[in-house]
């Protein structure tokens, strides 16, 4: 079994499952009807949505029980409006996240530096999706056990993120395909290799950690 941790896709073979990225403005019908987990948030590009009643429709959202993570959340300080407006909508999902005791999928383009105190303080876990940090700012993650990273088409374009995954720890390891064309089978067959294990057990080992960075409700997915 793929665990594809993170897209903006459905499952494409049975062997995949898929944690999908839906869009806040679904409707609790709307995502009750969908048979895959999903995460739900405001992403920073669209961080203007955010409205009075945007903290009240995602808390709702986060009750669903196909609903297994916050996001994508998070900053972006090459893409949409200003940092300051982006953190105000961050602000909001990261203190929800924490009431919900809901895992937090972030996406952070030139912003780690800006999500390093969230990571800090978090009591939920934090997955840093599409990771792209060099050596020296994993080694400031690293002591924060609550921290995942995922990995995907860096894989094939990169050699330089090659290093940095060989030195994730093996637990807080996970892959994704995000909105990439690439299969996740051919993720997992990229990483494999390179972490020095067969297939079966890198497959293994990522379910393994999205149940505990997803918690009890992926048990009924995964």
């Amino acid at each position: 079994m793929y665990l594809n941790v993170h897209s903006h896709r459905k499952a494409l073979k049975k062997d995949e499952i898929v944690c999908r990225n839906a869009f806040h403005f679904l409707e609790p019908d709307a995502i009750k009807k969908l048979n895959y987990p999903i995460s739900v948030g405001i992403h920073p590009w669209h961080s203007e949505d955010c409205e009075e009643n945007s903290e009240r429709k995602l808390s709702e959202l986060l009750l669903l029980p196909n609903v297994l993570a916050l996001g994508e959340a998070g900053l972006d300080r090459s893409n949409g409006p200003s940092l300051q407006i982006q953190m105000a909508c961050w602000e909001m999902q990261f203190n929800l996240a924490q009431g919900h005791k809901m895992p937090i999928i972030v996406h952070c383009v030139r912003a780690l530096q800006d999500i390093y105190p969230f990571c800090r303080r978090t009591k939920v876990p934090i997955l840093l999706h599409d990771f792209r940090g060099n050596e020296q700012i994993l080694q400031q993650f690293l002591p924060l056990e609550l921290v995942y990273f995922s990995f995907g088409k860096s894989l094939f374009k990169a050699k330089k993120m090659e290093e940095v995954f060989k030195k994730i720890p093996a637990d807080r390891l996970l892959l994704e395909s995000d909105a990439s064309a690439i299969l996740i089978e051919d993720i997992f067959n990229q990483a494999a290799p390179l972490r020095n294990q067969s297939l079966s057990e890198l497959c293994a080992q990522v379910k393994k950690n999205g149940q505990l960075f997803f918690g009890e409700k992926a048990l009924a997915f995964f």
